[in-house]
């Protein structure tokens, strides 16, 4: 027993769920796919349900099956890549070097500076807004406390996850403010 098809369903589709109908022309109105296919009933594939699987802690992940040397039907795992330009600073070009060490400059010598650019303008601002000066230095001790107490919060974090998201994130937020 043969039957028409055309196209052999592995996975439920809107056409197969019977939502719409298979048109074998583009939206533009070329003809994409205009022969059919004659399959027998015995070499159609069933379908299934589509299984979503969410990524969690407790989600038993598959283990990749490589043997070495790889199998018949197998590719060669690919080659590692050279790194070593990359690991140590001593092995870096004399540019990089340079421009590694004036951005470190630039970034400390800014993050002493934001500390107490506020301090010139303190006289004309408590008298504007009716404060103590002791008030308005408040700032400057939350920000020497935020200072303080950021690395104890970031440093387990970075040990996790890295460096760079720290760095992009408090570079991004050190410009915002």
């Amino acid at each position: 027993m043969t039957h028409s098809a055309l196209v052999e369903t592995r996975f439920p589709t809107p056409v197969a769920m019977g939502l719409s109908r298979p048109s074998p022309h583009s939206s533009s109105g070329e003809t994409i796919c205009s022969t059919d296919v004659d399959v027998e009933r015995k070499d159609a594939l069933p379908t299934q349900e589509i299984e979503y699987l969410y990524l969690e802690l407790e989600t038993p992940l598959p283990t990749p099956q490589i043997t070495l040397p790889p199998g018949p039907n197998q590719s060669p795992a690919p080659e590692c890549p050279d790194m070593k330009q990359y690991i140590s600073p001593f092995l870096w070009p004399k540019w990089r070097k340079t421009m590694m060490t004036w951005i470190s400059c630039g970034v400390t010598a800014l993050a002493g500076y934001s500390a107490g650019e506020v301090s010139p303008a303190s006289t004309e601002l408590t008298a504007k807004w009716g404060i103590s000066g002791v008030v308005y230095n408040l700032s400057i001790t939350i920000f020497c406390i935020g200072f303080a107490l950021a690395p104890m919060v970031l440093a387990p974090f970075s040990e996790l996850n890295g460096r760079r998201p720290i760095f992009v994130v408090s570079g991004v937020v050190f410009t915002g403010m």
